[in-house]
């Protein structure tokens, strides 16, 4: 009798298990497909579904192979800031294509960094009847796989077309073969998963890749402003399946040198006169032809251009600003022209630069062209203008301000004024009065032509003379500028302490959006110190996740309070409102000393065993998944 329970028990076990896993994906060949050929080798009957295709064959003629993870199959030839010519090609399990009516194939797929018709067509599905291993050795067909480039600048998957396996194929032993192919000059990035085949009619037999209409051409190209109203009337995100052409005059080249060094390709705005009215962004172009700049200094305010690349109505995730864009682009023709982008000269130049005849911002950005690129002023000079725009107002953590300044405060001829101090080189702090669009300044200081791009005040090299005709700043400044503090920094203390654990929720800092972040102290004299390590994006404080957001080869050093060691250091990291990507650099951190180790959203250095420890953001990729964002930093004491 105990048998026979047993044994139901079992049954019923069974049949729960077999049944309520009906509806779950296989991420190989569906159980009970597969057959074993008298070689031994596996062979799959219809239908066959690979979720991965993990289960599929890499074979690899030259450049880079292609990657098989958990959830899709990727190629790509662009690898560590290097694009390698590459012919890769990625194999199927024999699959028997036993049919009396047709076979069919579906997938989803994303492909993006395309930069003209001939990267698409470098995507190939094929299939063999006599394929033993040596993918040039066999007879192949390519199939009538449509590759479509995606239409956002995400890595959402999108379904491909229906694709007919051809009739003398049917009843074969068969396998099927992703080929891609890059050259030396670009690679795109091509994604897979969820390939089906099965019994089915009615898909496409004709491989040939459709030419992609463009939106104008190289010899009528359309106008920057008829390329801002397209944009306009894009989706939030969307860019445009064509390609086009587009011209216009340069207005400010934005890339800076460490950037340039890293990736050849130069951000810059146009317009149709070089003003900023309807300016367009060009994201990351590339140089004639595709080629790469030689220097940033290849383009400059004021030539004319023609570029090619997607419309893309780009939107910040963070602020829900919009930037009208072309991306995945370059040059198609370059004249140099005499200057004259985003106001940056032109109009008239008054003032010597002394105390006073102080330079107005048409004088200053003309003086401060004429010292060359990176090029530091040896004295101060004085400049006067009112106020266009503020990126920074003056706050009391580092006592700066960073705004423009034009002859009449619109945007036209501005001159930047740069991590600017308070009256006397002093600190500002709460109770000094601060400063508004419309303001009329004076301003004293060295002045640098930033990188050949931008005319400005030297960070931190400049103060406040005059604002609004008043000359002081009324019970003063806090601490003389110019030292290692960053401006004063704060002498405020943050978190608390619970025996050997010290907390600080970032939110508790109480500083503006966008707010850069270089030193905090903690209650119990332990310190928090950022560095950029060279990365144009320092570490800063961002509302959306309440949280401090650290960008590759950024860091932060933990330094102890006297007479204690840390044990670890551990950071709540948050996830991006937009993507849901958790923000942990996908695991690319380091600790010195110590180690790393990530759970859930903790990221933390453990063993550390010291007084202070070095935490890095080593990553080496882009966007959220590249940056460690914390909403909050656990310190734990060593016994």
């Amino acid at each position: 009798m105990k048998k026979f329970i047993y044994s139901m028990f079992v049954l019923a076990v069974s049949a729960f298990t077999f049944t309520s896993c009906e509806d779950v994906p296989a991420p190989y060949a569906q159980p009970g497909n597969e057959e074993v050929d008298p070689n031994g080798e596996s062979v799959f009957n219809l239908p066959y579904n690979s979720a991965s295709c993990n289960d599929w064959t890499v074979k690899t003629v030259k450049g880079t192979d292609w990657s098989l993870g958990n959830s899709y199959a990727k190629a790509s030839g662009y690898s560590n800031n290097v694009t390698t010519e590459t012919e890769t090609w990625l194999v199927s399990p024999v699959i028997k294509t036993t049919s009396s009516t047709g076979v069919i194939i579906n997938l989803e797929h994303v492909i993006r960094y395309t930069r003209s018709n001939n990267d698409l067509e470098k995507h190939k599905l094929l299939v063999s009847d006599n394929y033993n291993g040596d993918v040039s050795a066999a007879t192949w067909k390519q199939l009538a796989y449509k590759p479509v480039a995606s239409s956002t600048n995400s890595w959402d998957f999108y379904e491909s077309n229906t694709i007919q396996l051809p009739d003398e194929y049917l009843n074969k032993d068969v396998v099927f073969a992703f080929k891609f192919e890059c050259g030396s000059d670009n690679s795109t990035t091509w994604e897979v998963k969820n390939v089906e085949i099965k019994e089915g009619t009615g898909g496409d037999l004709n491989p040939d890749v459709p030419p992609t209409e463009t939106i104008g051409s190289a010899e009528n190209p359309i106008t920057t402003t008829e390329a801002f109203t397209r944009i306009e009337a894009l989706g939030n995100g969307e860019k445009t399946s064509e390609f086009a052409y587009v011209k216009g005059k340069i207005v400010k080249v934005l890339t800076n040198a460490d950037n340039f060094a890293k990736y050849g390709n130069i951000n810059y705005y146009i317009s149709d006169d070089g003003t900023t009215t309807n300016q367009v962004q060009v994201y990351a172009g590339d140089g004639l032809n595709g080629e790469k700049f030689k220097a940033v200094t290849d383009i400059k305010a004021g030539d004319e251009v023609v570029v090619f690349g997607h419309l893309y109505k780009y939107v910040n995730n963070n602020t829900g600003a919009v930037t009208p864009e072309i991306s995945e682009s370059y040059l198609v023709k370059l004249t140099p022209g005499s200057g004259g982008g985003g106001g940056e000269s032109g109009g008239e130049a008054k003032g010597s630069g002394t105390k006073d005849d102080p330079y107005n911002p048409v004088a200053a950005v003309n003086f401060t062209k004429s010292l060359g690129a990176d090029a530091e002023s040896s004295d101060d000079v004085y400049v006067k203008g009112k106020i266009s725009s503020i990126k920074y107002t003056y706050n009391a953590q580092y006592g700066t301000a960073t705004y423009n300044i034009s002859e009449d405060g619109s945007t036209t001829n501005e001159f930047t004024v740069y991590g600017s101090y308070y009256f006397n080189k002093q600190s500002w702090k709460e109770g000094d009065t601060q400063i508004k669009v419309g303001d009329d300044v004076v301003v004293c200081g060295k002045v640098v032509y930033f990188q050949g791009n931008t005319p400005e005040f030297a960070n931190k090299k400049n103060w406040l003379v005059s604002l609004n005709g008043k000359t002081e700043g009324g019970s003063g400044g806090g601490n003389e500028g110019g030292g290692g503090n960053e401006g004063g920094g704060s002498s405020q203390s943050y978190g608390t302490l619970d025996g050997k654990v010290l907390t600080l929720v970032s939110k508790d800092l109480n500083i503006a959006n966008g707010t850069a972040v270089t030193s905090v102290k903690l209650v119990d004299g332990a310190t928090l110190t950022f560095d950029g390590g060279g990365n144009t994006n320092a570490p800063k404080y961002y509302n959306a996740g309440e949280s401090i957001r650290m960008y590759p080869k950024n860091s932060v050093t933990v330094k102890a309070a006297d007479g204690k060691k840390i044990a670890s250091v551990m950071l709540a990291c948050s996830t991006d409102s937009s993507s849901g990507t958790l923000c942990n650099a996908s695991g690319d951190v380091s600790a010195t000393p110590g180690s790393i180790n990530i759970s859930g959203e903790n990221l933390t250095a453990n063993n550390v065993n010291g007084a202070q420890v070095v935490i890095t953001n080593t990553s080496g990729t882009t966007g959220a998944a590249s940056q460690v964002r914390f909403s909050k930093i656990v310190i734990t004491y060593a016994e």
